[in-house]
């Protein structure tokens, strides 16, 4: 208790120094109170714990219990004194006093002994605590007061010389905006300057200015003004004059509703849109478009790319909405400009997109016969043909002009019939021996078809205008040397003019037909005026040579009606209208057939590149017959080859965008609503008010998402509004917005359930959208790859021929003197099988950059193809053999071609696996995940061996040697391949280097190929496999990059490998099971989980102790 009195003592001589120095020095008052406080909490800590290590004074306590215990008679003192004597003996004596002590039955009440005392004391202590405490809180708050004296305490006179000036006093800002706000003295500064603020609600409220270090200068930033407010600036005694800080709104748009006046031709319900800024429709809707802003307007309109206007009326007095009534005639895009009753403009106009979806003619495909023609005088002639349009045919049929005959048209529609049809069957007999027609008369025919115009008007459509000859029944074919003759020559000028003026016919055709205006047809009548006078010109130099009458006559008559044709084409230029057209195509045909009768019926012909020459009809005419020929001169096998056809055509790239479009739609719907599902829920667990407002700030969140979404689907709509039969998606678009719509404004209503329902509704319709698209443009990808396909297989073939004609000629090399022709002959060969090979792997890429979207399975298989097989390396290769042949080394020629064969053949098996995989072919994807895994597995393997963590393992996880005969014949056949060489190759190079996919360069590669395997494998165990393995790699690669720490080779063996390596076995189980169905299988090849894995080792390796 004395050590303790010192101790407070000696704190109390510490303490009043310092309080002494809080109360002259008060800016030095917080540092004193703080080292007073800190001097009480450490006197009273060591207090406390040097107490517990003080040892217990028996002899003081026995004492003690003693005073407050007098039965005991001195007994436990007694004891005590023994125990503690130098010299203290054990006998019985001594023993019996100290049992009679404990045996005392107050014994149980000793523990209480002197507690009074501890607790008086305990209770004075605290006393001096608090009142200790209570001198440093009156110390502080009397420095507190000094200091304000002291700093409000400036005399007036020394302010006297002081002025302020406020920046910017009075302001108008916009709402939602930072201001800040200066206060500049002059003369004498006070040290303190506050800024008091007086809202439109009455409160008050004052802040401390910041003080510029060098100049009097004071600055307060107010970050959001939504409201105005009055602020002075108040300093020692003074204050400024108050200041006004107005606010004010740009004109903004809030809203954009849409109503769609559909024409009465399209059959289609009149519909509204809300909220949206995208508008589809077809040409002659009419359309009114709402627009609703935040204030009044004093003018608004929308403005196109080329600054041309168009004025919004208003529709309510307070001049907050307007609309834009007009029919819609072709596609715009608009800025909405807003300027309000203060010549204030919107910062940000608006994008209004405004799609005009064209009525496109219909639809007008022939079936039979196709092309131009020539039958005999008794053929009965069957044509057919499909008609369609997307709002119906009114009536369809065929027309005919027959030699000396007007032209006539036949309806096809079914009598009676009032309602439109979307598509019609064209289908017509015409017996030429009921119309005694005779050999070299000539007719032409054309499909056609009536629908609505855009204005409602009935339009006429026509097809192509194609040509009939009857010929007659004896024609002879005649083989014709390669040269030709002079006969044969003149023979092709007649041909030639027959050809130009089929197609002069079939231009005034068209024009006639389907030119808009007679301006716009101008330009095309001058050139066909130009060509009409070339060929009446060509005819009168053939007119000389002919000798036979008849053919002089038909000569004469076709410059006649070359003649009518040049008169009425002058006149529909010189008068700017089509008026005179149908005389001239009349005039035209008439020439043409006349024409015609020029031809005998001997012809003769010879085979060349081209497939033309010698005399006689086009080859489109006579072709059947000229293909029966059986011709002396052999055929230039290397000359076959064609230009490789376009893969996918600009409709169908479009196509593809619109799929990739709808996916992403129902990928963010379908995230959006799990979001919904998370917020019903913690709606629903809220329990406190902060909770529930940040439940609401996140439902705010998701609905400017789905609105954004809305946009979006927009975009899309307009996207499909001119594809070719996409009526049906576009609806379904349309659907999917509305939901989308009704999800918005359940969400703005707080109605999360409903809203969740609508956006999976929404989420449906895309998808089934996006699928029905999807196999709609697999039959295109289906057409492109079987021509791929044989594409392949043709260059296959020409590889080998060509090869074999090298060896062939190497084993004759040297019979002849000269043989610098037939190596030149060869090496062009060579270069044409280069170019070919070129323009084909060009097809593939188009094709494998439009499948992406819609066949991932092709577009993995062909980016695989075009991975391995570069362009770039064919090129060269056949280069080099082109060179080594010029040059007469037939051997390396020979050598580099053998190869080629061999690449070009497994080319093309790719190619036919590859199109194999769009046909339903599930192995296929298997197969290829497989591939692409042990590729992988291969590489992680090599990373471990150049880094010493493990053995080398095969892709089943099991250690090889080279004693393993786990390897199929099948493996062993192609481990000689080029592609198993080359990717050998890399491998081994990236493991020398310590490259691989977890410490090199590649890693990303390697986990976006493990990602693919991922997504082909629909099995969720193993999906959850590859999935924990990719999540390790990625780990893994984390700390190598971060840390420079190298992997853990257990974990990634038993994190990244043994996953990888189920995976691998339960992909060989599959395509095992699809591939032999007939086999016998597992009944369950699931891997085994990994709690049960030993145990299961353990059962089988039992088995085989028996």
């Amino acid at each position: 208790m004395r050590t303790r009195s010192k101790r407070f003592l000696w704190s109390g001589l510490l303490a009043f120094p310092l309080l002494a120095i809080a109360l002259v020095l008060p800016f030095w008052a917080s540092t004193a109170l703080i080292l007073l406080s800190g001097i009480a909490i450490g006197i009273t800590l060591y207090s406390h714990f040097h107490e517990q290590k003080i040892p217990l004074d028996f002899l003081k306590a026995a004492r003690l219990i003693e005073s407050e215990n007098p039965e005991i008679n001195q007994s436990l003192v007694t004891a005590v004194e023994n125990e503690l004597s130098a010299n203290a003996q054990k006998s019985f004596f001594s023993k019996r006093v100290l049992d009679e002590a404990l045996e005392q039955p107050s014994r149980k009440g000793w523990k209480r002994c002197g507690r009074k005392k501890l607790l008086i004391s305990r209770i004075q202590y605290l006393g001096s605590l608090g009142i200790y405490l209570l001198v440093m809180l009156a110390t502080y708050l009397a420095t507190e007061n000094q200091i304000q004296i002291q700093i409000q305490g400036v005399p007036q006179e020394s302010l006297a010389d002081t002025s302020l000036s406020v920046e910017p006093g009075d302001v108008e800002i916009e709402r939602g905006s930072s201001q800040v706000l200066i206060a500049r003295f002059t003369g004498t500064a006070p040290t303190e300057a506050r800024l008091e603020l007086t809202e439109s609600s009455g409160e008050t409220t004052s802040l401390k200015m910041a003080k510029s270090l060098s100049d009097p200068v004071f600055a307060y930033t107010l970050t959001s003004v939504s409201e105005p407010v009055s602020y002075r600036i108040a300093y020692a005694d003074q204050s400024s004059e108050s200041y006004q800080i107005e606010v004010f709104d740009l004109p903004t748009l809030v809203r954009a509703d849409v109503s769609l006046d559909y024409p009465e031709y399209t059959g289609w319900q009149d519909r509204s849109i809300e909220d949206t800024l995208r508008v589809s429709a077809i040409e002659g809707t009419h359309l009114e478009y709402r627009f609703a802003t935040n204030k009044a307007i004093r003018e608004a309109y929308l403005e196109d790319d080329n600054g041309n206007q168009i004025d919004l009326r208003p529709t309510n007095n307070a001049a907050t909405q307007f609309v834009l009534s007009d029919n819609i005639r072709k596609s715009a895009n608009y800025s909405l400009r807003l300027i309000d009753l203060e010549n204030r403009k919107n910062a940000i106009p608006p994008k209004i997109r405004i799609e005009a979806i064209p009525n496109k003619r219909p639809s007008l495909i022939v079936d039979t016969p196709q092309g131009d023609q020539r039958f005999t005088a008794l053929q009965e002639i069957q044509f057919s043909g499909l008609a369609s349009d997307d709002f119906g045919l009114l009536d369809y049929g065929i027309g005919f002009a027959f030699s000396g005959d007007e032209s006539s048209e036949q309806s096809l529609k079914t009598a009676g019939q009032t309602s439109k049809e979307l598509k019609a069957d064209l289908s017509f007999d015409v017996s030429l021996e009921a119309r005694n027609a005779a050999p070299r008369d000539s007719f032409s025919w054309y499909l056609w078809a009536d629908d609505f115009a855009p204005d409602g008007s009935v339009r006429r459509t026509t097809g192509d205008l194609f040509f009939a000859e009857v010929r007659p029944f004896d024609e002879i074919f005649r083989e014709q040397d390669q040269g030709g003759t002079q006969q044969g020559q003149a023979a092709g000028q007649g041909l030639d003019l027959l050809e130009k003026q089929r197609r002069i016919t079939i231009s005034l055709f068209r024009i006639k037909n389907d030119e808009p205006s007679p301006a716009s047809a101008t330009e095309n009548l001058n050139t066909i005026q130009q060509s009409q006078f070339e060929a009446y010109t060509e005819l009168q130099q053939i007119q000389q040579m002919l000798e036979k009458p008849a053919a002089v006559e038909a000569a004469r008559e076709a410059l006649r009606f070359m003649e009518g044709v040049e008169v009425s084409l002058v006149q529909a230029i010189d008068e700017t209208t089509l008026g005179p057209l149908p005389a001239a195509w009349s005039d035209a045909q008439s020439a043409y057939q006349e024409l015609l009768k020029l031809n005998d019926s001997e012809f003769a012909v010879s085979r060349s590149q081209n497939q033309g020459g010698g005399s006689g009809r086009s080859a489109s005419s006579n072709q059947r017959q000229i293909d029966e020929l059986d011709f002396r001169q052999e055929d230039s096998r290397y000359e076959t080859s064609t230009q490789a056809q376009a893969l996918s055509s600009p409709e169908e790239r479009q196509n593809l965008e619109l799929i990739a479009k709808l996916n992403e739609l129902s990928r963010r719907q379908d995230d959006l609503n799990d979001r919904l599902q998370e917020m019903q829920a913690a709606i629903a667990n809220a329990k406190t008010e902060e909770e529930r407002r940040e439940a609401e700030r996140e439902l705010k969140r998701l609905e400017e998402e789905q609105r954004q979404l809305m946009q979006n689907a927009d975009e899309a709509i307009q996207q499909a509004a001119n594809r070719e039969g996409s009526r049906e998606t576009r609806e379904q678009l349309q659907e999917a917005r509305e939901r989308m719509q009704q999800s918005a404004d359940q969400l703005q209503e707080g109605q999360v359930s409903q809203a969740l329902a609508s956006g999976s509704r929404a989420r449906e319709t895309l998808e089934q959208s996006k699928e029905q698209m999807r196999k709609r443009n697999s039959s295109a990808f289906s057409e492109a790859m079987r021509e791929a396909r044989r594409q392949a297989r043709d260059l296959a073939e020409n590889q080998e021929r060509l090869q074999q004609d090298i060896e062939n000629f190497e084993e004759e090399f040297g019979r002849s003197l000269d043989d610098r022709s037939q190596r030149e002959a060869l090496a062009d060969e060579i270069d044409q099988q280069s170019e070919d090979l070129e323009s084909f792997l060009q097809q593939i890429q188009e094709v494998a950059e439009g499948s992406e979207a819609v066949e991932p399975g092709l577009y993995r298989d062909l980016y695989q193809l075009l991975r391995d097989s570069s362009g770039a390396e064919f090129e060269e290769r056949y280069n080099q053999s082109s060179q080594l042949l010029r040059q007469g080394f037939l051997s390396d020629a020979n050598t580099g071609q053998s190869r080629l064969t061999e690449d070009l053949q497994e080319l093309s098996d790719r190619v036919a696996q590859a199109a194999g995989s769009i046909l339903g072919n599930e192995s296929a994807e298997l197969a290829f995940a497989e591939e692409e895994l042990e590729d992988l597995q291969e590489q992680l393997d090599s990373e471990r061996r150049s880094s010493g963590g493990s053995e080398e393992r095969s892709p089943s996880g099991a250690p090889t040697s080279a004693n393993s005969e786990s390897a199929s014949p099948a493996e062993e056949s192609s481990s000689g391949s080029l592609e198993d060489q080359l990717r050998q190759a890399f491998s081994e190079f990236g493991g020398a280097t310590g490259g691989g996919p977890i410490t090199g360069g590649g890693f990303d590669e390697w986990i976006e190929r493990l990602s693919t395997v991922e997504a082909l494998i629909e099995e969720p165990q193993i999906r959850s496999r590859i999935e924990e393995a990719r999540e390790r790699a990625e780990d893994a690669r984390r700390d190598f990059k971060r840390h420079g720490e190298l992997p853990q080779w257990d974990m990634v063996e038993n994190g990244i490998a043994t996953p990888l390596n189920e995976a691998s076995a339960w992909l060989r189980s599959e395509l095992n099971r699809i591939e032999n169905p007939d086999t016998l299988q597992p009944v369950d090849s699931d891997p085994v989980p990994e709690a049960y894995e030993s145990f299961v080792r353990r059962y089988y390796e039992s088995l085989g102790d028996d």
